[in-house]
């Protein structure tokens, strides 16, 4: 606890870099194969919770965005095969509630805008699949 750096199948808390095969918490940064949470960035088939930026095969929660892969919850935006909800802008192969813009093969409710094969409820704008 408490070092700088540590690499290579460590278990760390609070510390400023981890990287490959880690278990750590509370750090600004951790990279490839980790458990993180409350980290500013995660990388790479992490579970990670509460971060500004996850990436790559991550479940996180309340992150700014989320990219290919995820479960993610309350965030600003999230990409391609997500399940989401309270999205501002979802994309792709979702499942979304209350989000303000849904695309593509999702089901939605109470959304802004819907497109493309979805089921939706109390929209002000369907593009397609009317009911």
């Amino acid at each position: 606890m408490g070092n700088v750096e540590i690499g290579k199948f460590c278990t760390s808390t609070n510390n400023a870099k981890t990287e490959k095969h880690c278990t750590s918490t509370n750090n600004a940064k951790t990279e490839k194969h980790c458990t993180s949470t409350n980290n500013a960035k995660t990388e790479k088939q992490c579970t990670s919770t509460n971060n500004a930026k996850t990436e790559k095969h991550c479940t996180s929660t309340n992150n700014a965005k989320t990219e290919k892969h995820c479960t993610s919850t309350n965030n600003a935006k999230t990409e391609k095969h997500c399940t989401s909800t309270n999205n501002a802008k979802t994309e792709k192969h979702c499942t979304s509630t209350n989000n303000a813009k849904t695309e593509k093969h999702c089901t939605s409710t109470n959304n802004a805008k819907t497109e493309k094969h979805c089921t939706s409820t109390n929209n002000a704008h369907w593009t397609q699949g009317k009911h």
